[in-house]
């Protein structure tokens, strides 16, 4: 090997080592991470886009678009109060676009969009939820009351336990053809069971109310022509709370009472005598009231708890 050729290696090997000096330098210091997430960024997106292409006679038009989100309860697929609806406007070629929506992580929430036409045509979605970084394309053809014919809803009305709940009133809410909203009444029967004859097709809005005992509870529908669709409803009980206040005949507040509801739960009062039951349910409930040591302050009471 000639000396200039052992110079040349040299100089290459030195580079080498330097270099590997260097990057290990930015390991350490973990400058080489930075440079790394820098080039290569990890998406953190938790949201996706939903594009609704509205028809009518398999043709694009302009409606009033609306997304929805929806949760399970007890099988049920019923509208989530608690979501913001974000309505717009779809253009002549039919489209309306949904960005940034949040991708739904529980099972017991998903998405729907609903469109409607003025005077009388509306229509919606199937559920569905979104996918990071995409968009979720759903196309929806209005169906118009009056244009087709006319559909039937049956159903029937049970509590969360599957027992039948009768005598309870159900409001439909459809538009007529002068695009008027309208309302029809009906009670369920024995059975818990119901049936809307003659409605006109097109989404409609159907809420039970479920009286004293229980919340009432609203649903959408889609009523196709000469078919019959099926609604059914789980009310649930309604609760309340009940807030004591435990004192001695002097007016004295007494801290450290027990109270027990139906031999079930108990409850001690604070300082300020005061305590509280969460979610009872309505109607009559015994507190047994104890302070261990005197009985001086023993006592059984029969309460009546009611929704306010």
């Amino acid at each position: 090997m000639s000396k200039r050729t052992k110079i040349i290696l040299g100089i290459i090997l030195a580079g080498v080592i330097i270099l590997s000096g260097v990057i290990f330098g930015l390991a350490k210091t973990g400058k080489l991470k930075m440079l790394a997430d820098t080039i290569i960024p990890k998406s953190t997106t938790t949201t996706g886009n939903v594009r609704a292409q509205i028809k009518k006679d398999n043709q694009p038009t302009s409606a009033e678009v609306t997304l929805l989100r929806y949760i399970n309860q007890s099988g049920e697929w019923n509208i989530d109060s608690t979501f913001l609806r974000q309505p717009k406007i779809a253009g002549q070629n039919g489209e309306s676009l949904f960005p940034g929506v949040q991708v739904l992580t529980d099972n017991n929430l998903r998405y729907k969009i609903y469109a409607s036409q003025v005077p009388n045509c509306s229509s919606e979605s199937d559920l569905f939820n979104v996918v990071a970084n995409q968009t979720i394309e759903k196309i929806i053809n209005l169906s118009c009351a009056g244009e087709v014919g006319n559909g039937q809803i049956n159903g029937y009305v049970r509590d969360t336990s599957g027992n039948n709940l009768p005598n309870r009133n159900i409001i439909l809410t459809f538009r007529d053809q002068n695009g008027q909203n309208q309302n029809r009444n009906i009670q369920t029967g024995a059975a818990g069971d119901y049936s809307f004859g003659v409605v006109p097709i097109g989404v409609v809005t159907l809420t039970v109310q479920g009286g004293s005992q229980y919340g009432d509870q609203s649903k959408t529908a889609t009523v196709i022509a000469n078919d019959v669709i099926f609604v059914n409803f789980n009310l649930e009980t309604k609760t309340a709370n009940l807030r004591f206040y435990i004192q001695d005949q002097n007016h004295t507040p007494l801290h450290g009472i027990s109270i027990i509801r139906d031999g079930q739960e108990e409850k001690i009062s604070d300082t300020t005598g005061e305590g509280q039951f969460n979610n009872l349910t309505l109607g009559q409930h015994q507190f047994l009231i104890n302070s261990e040591g005197s009985g001086s302050y023993n006592s059984n009471y029969l309460k009546n708890v009611s929704a306010q």
